[in-house]
């Protein structure tokens, strides 16, 4: 992807993508399923892995269809961590917005049925934003299993070439009693790198992540 460093592994379509999943070359990533609004990889460093999807839902599109196949994702992977990060274009007063409309309702039900833990907080920043609107559009959904191991979730006000704000979640190995994420200056020059790519506007959702 243009604007990308060799140091970095990135899995997304070739042409017009609008979903991806970048990570460092010391982190192991096996692709899982990548179409233009959704990949799904498995993120390996030791003896941890973590499933990371990454979707955009389109706001005229069929949410139901991009939900299934999200949820077969997840029943595929049952046993492993999973974190999924995406653009839902869904509204619910659960996680910030004034209103619940029907693409909200589903989501709700995908979240329910699959015993899945929404990270977003109802008095977070807005995920997206203009000189003219706002909104609480973008979401962060971890299985039970990843659920214990989340320490910290937020939107940063960090300036980037896209009206959605970046989404930071920490994830703490309690285990090796180590905190997956980037440090300040490494968030800083990562985040630099992200808001510099020519391509960035057409890829609707990024994951960026590092393991200490």
């Amino acid at each position: 992807m243009i604007g990308f460093p060799l140091k970095h592994i990135i899995s997304a379509v070739s042409k017009d993508p609008k979903s991806a999943i970048i990570v460092y070359k010391n982190l192991s990533m096996l692709p899982a399923f990548i179409a233009q609004n959704l990949v799904s990889a498995k993120i390996t460093k030791g003896n941890r892995g973590i499933l990371i999807t990454s979707c955009y839902c389109p706001p005229n599109g069929d949410i139901n269809t991009d939900l299934s196949k999200i949820e077969e994702i997840i029943q595929r992977h049952r046993s492993v961590e999973v974190l999924i990060g995406g653009d839902f274009n869904a509204r619910s007063q659960i996680w910030g917005s004034q209103t619940t409309d029907e693409r909200g309702e589903r989501v709700l039900e995908l979240i329910v049925t699959n015993a899945l833990t929404l990270q977003n907080k109802k008095d977070s920043p807005p995920t997206f934003r203009t000189s003219r609107a706002r909104g609480w559009i973008d979401l962060s959904i971890v299985n039970a299993v990843l659920a214990r191991d989340i320490k910290e979730w937020k939107v940063l006000e960090t300036f980037n070439n896209s009206d959605h704000r970046y989404i930071k979640t920490y994830i703490e190995n309690v285990k090796a009693a180590e905190v997956y994420g980037l440090t300040l200056k490494g968030e800083d020059r990562m985040m630099d790198e992200i808001a510099n790519d020519v391509g960035f506007e057409e890829v609707q959702n990024r994951i960026g992540t590092q393991m200490k």
